[in-house]
């Protein structure tokens, strides 16, 4: 699971300290960097230095590389970069987006300051503080969790693997897979069961989930038919998502689960 954390939060100590997670840094692939020792407070002194040369291919080429590193490890920590995560969204790539409270901009001061990042680095990151939190916050795409004060990204773990525990569902059409788990990820779930043609008559080994997220209940059908057709059909409040009633051989009993459950009614 991709994790995108802001600055600060302790994305280094995590990995050091979890077995199958990844620092997978973007400054070699956002800088033509120069030669440096192997400090970490050296590499923190080059983190907003003004005077680097961009990589003109940034950030195409480090969102290729995270895809290309995805599956090696359990935990593929990154920044929060906007640009990055918007290449992930439009790829269907789910993410896992971890940030500060607002309030939290003088101990994140403090952090930066003891870590050795220079003054250029706090006029961005304090500087820009609320337009970073603003952002953040506006991103709905998948889940998210809001540190407390004084919480670090190790500190909420285990929120992490009970997010990525929910996402873990067997969906083999890789087409749609990442939109999916965009839905699913930080959901509620309401009810899953595995449906035969014997007990609804239009599908085969269907799992169904009842899903909430948000204010709005949503529901995923996936499956195949006796000619081993695979089919898929997710629907959140009204707006269908994926696929189409006219998947089933009897699609009126995809709508009496959508009547029966109350999707996109008030009535939740």
């Amino acid at each position: 699971m991709i994790i995108a954390g802001f600055s600060g939060i302790g994305k280094t100590f995590f990995c050091n300290h979890v077995e199958g997670a990844k620092d997978f840094v973007c400054m070699p692939y956002k800088y033509l960097l120069p030669e440096i020792g192997s400090g970490e407070i050296e590499h923190e002194k080059l983190k907003a230095d003004l005077s680097l040369e961009m990589n003109p291919e940034y950030p195409n080429n480090y969102i290729n590389a995270i895809l290309e590193n995805m599956d090696k490890y359990k935990y593929l920590v990154i920044p929060s970069d906007s640009r990055v995560l918007a290449g992930l969204k439009d790829k269907h790539v789910p993410y896992i987006l971890c940030f500060p409270e607002q309030k939290a901009k003088e101990e994140y001061r403090k952090r930066y300051l003891q870590r050795g990042n220079t003054e250029e680095f706090l006029d961005i990151f304090i500087g820009g503080w609320d337009y970073f939190m603003n952002s953040l916050r506006q991103d709905t795409y998948g889940a998210r969790i809001v540190l407390d004060k004084g919480e670090y990204l190790l500190d909420v773990k285990e929120k992490i693997d009970e997010i990525i525990q929910a996402s873990e569902l067997p969906i083999r059409d890789n087409k749609v897979t990442g939109a999916i788990n965009s839905y699913l990820i930080g959901s509620k779930i309401i009810d899953m069961f595995v449906l035969s043609k014997d007990s609804v008559g239009y599908c085969e080994g269907g799992l169904t989930i009842i899903f909430e997220k948000g204010n709005e209940r949503g529901i995923l059908v996936y499956g195949y038919y006796d000619l081993d057709e695979w089919i898929t059909y997710l629907q959140i409040g009204n707006k269908v998502i994926h696929g189409r009633l006219g998947y089933f051989e009897y699609p009126y009993m995809v709508d009496k689960l959508i009547q029966e459950y109350h999707i996109g009614s008030n009535e939740i």
